[in-house]
This record gives structure tokens, sequence and C-alpha cells, in this order.
């Protein structure tokens, strides 16, 4: 986890020092978890809320959940997991913007053409298995 506090620290200009990571990280890993999660709830919730008007499968496999919860409740979940995929949705582009303008690596670039441009000594220097890389080439 001490990955994930250097990263987001960095991200927070709390750190000036990029954590170097040639792949995604553990706070990106972590983000990937809560977003689909959030878009499981989010799945979830619409069948309820739809199943309010009758339709199905909200109306016969979902029913239970505005029963337990009520509608309110429901859409209220669902209205702040919709608020909480945008947000992480943004945070995304932040980071990946600031990310590729201090690195001048082709982050961004690489999206569209599949290279990333790293030097040997970003690989060397990576907490991710840099050096064991570089073996395999050798």
């Amino acid at each position: 986890m001490s990955e994930a506090i250097r990263q987001l620290a960095f991200y927070l200009f709390i750190r000036r020092e990029i954590p170097k990571i040639l792949g995604h990280n553990q706070l990106a890993a972590l983000a990937y978890l809560v977003l689909w999660a959030l878009l499981l709830v989010e799945t979830i919730t619409g069948f309820a809320l739809d199943g309010l008007i009758g339709s199905e499968p909200g109306r016969t496999g979902f029913a239970w959940l505005n029963e337990v919860l009520g509608p309110q409740l429901v859409r209220l979940i669902h209205h702040l997991s919709m608020w909480a995929i945008l947000a992480i949705s943004l945070f995304h582009v932040y980071s990946c913007v600031l990310v590729d303008h201090i690195e001048k690596n082709g982050l961004m670039s690489s999206i569209f053409s599949g290279f990333k441009y790293v030097t040997r000594e970003e690989i060397v220097e990576a907490r991710d298995g840099g050096e064991e890389l570089l073996e395999e080439v050798r």
C-alpha cells in the first residue's frame, strides 16, 4: 500500500518525485477495483429503479432491493455512484496528462500507437520489475 500512498502524494503535489513505475501503479489498480464495484452497483440499482415502473428484469429480479432499502435510498446510491464514476474518470484523465507532461515518454501517444518510450535508466530504477525486463531482452 505504500506505493499507492506515494503515488497519491505525487498527484496531490505533496511529493515532487514521481514514483518509478513502468506500468500501472497500485493506486491505479485500486481505482480500477473501485470503478468495477461502482459499475456493478450502478447496474444493480439501475435495474431495481427500472423495476419500479414494471420493466423486466428489474421487476422480478431486483424488487427485493427496493423492499429492503426503499426506492429513495436506491436512487441516492445510484446517483452517488454515477458521480463517483465521473470523478474517477476525470481524475484518470488528469493523472495521464500530468504524468505524460512530467515524464515526456509518450504515455498519451502510446494509447494510439501502442509504444511507450522509456530509457534504460528508467527500466533499471522502476520498482515494478524493470531489471527482469532487461534480462529477458539480453
